[in-house]
């Protein structure tokens, strides 16, 4: 299994099949269509920008599923992507590139998951309290870092807008917090609503917020379409 998987899972021990189902439901569409959707529809979409071929996109996103079902590392999925896009007749994909398809689609699916946990109605009982965790070095984000260690509710709308990822290839998490953790840490707790700065653009709202068990009759018509031709393109 992926370490970087493996980690996440060992870490704060919440149910996968979470993170595996958020990430099934998802519909490949390209970069154009999802640029017009609506925010709250953005969560239900999987896109890479450069590519347009909605069939190609649908067998990447296929090999994604697969490595997030599988555990499969970076470099087990750097192998079947660029096969995939030679058979395609595309270039093979730069390393960078690769790094970013699979930690950006597997960190969020993975934050889904964790989300799923930490709001459980017992768990959030006892550990009422979230402390956005940042990892501090040359790669963060200035926006990312001034956030790092900051306590708020768990019910504050701040996690509406800053539950990570808040950005391509963002590290950031969330540890929850006891009443008791809070005063004896010496913790303030803040208000969103005195939080200023933004996540990147198109990373500003919470994918786990969304209902994932969505009806296909009340989605817009390019989600619409889009998913119906996934099924057909999948013998569904």
């Amino acid at each position: 299994m992926s370490s970087f998987i493996k980690s996440s899972i060992e870490k704060d021990g919440f149910k996968f099949e979470d993170a595996i189902k958020y990430f099934q439901n998802k519909i490949p569409i390209t970069k154009e269509q999802y640029s017009i959707l609506d925010n709250k529809y953005k969560n239900l979409a999987f896109t890479i920008a450069n590519y347009s071929n909605i069939n190609l996109l649908n067998e990447i996103f296929n090999l994604l599923l697969v490595s997030l079902e599988e555990g499969k590392s970076l470099n087990a999925f750097k192998e079947l992507l660029n096969n995939c896009l030679t058979d395609w007749g595309y270039d093979k994909e730069n390393d960078y590139k690769i790094d970013l398809i699979y930690r950006n689609n597997i960190q969020t699916a993975y934050q889904v998951g964790h989300y799923e946990m930490l709001t459980d109605p017992d768990i959030l009982e006892y550990r009422p309290y979230w402390q956005y965790d940042a990892i501090e070095d040359e790669d963060t984000r200035p926006e990312h870092k001034a956030l790092n260690g900051l306590v708020f509710k768990a019910d504050d709308p701040f996690w509406k807008t800053w539950y990570p990822p808040n950005g391509h290839r963002c590290r950031c998490t969330i540890k929850s917090l006891s009443r008791r953790d809070v005063e004896r840490k010496g913790l303030t707790v803040k208000k969103g609503e005195d939080i200023k700065i933004l996540p990147d653009k198109d990373f500003n709202y919470n994918p786990a917020l969304k209902p994932y068990d969505f009806d296909v009759n009340n989605l817009p018509k390019t989600l619409k379409k889009a998913y119906e031709n996934e099924k057909a393109l999948n013998g569904l």
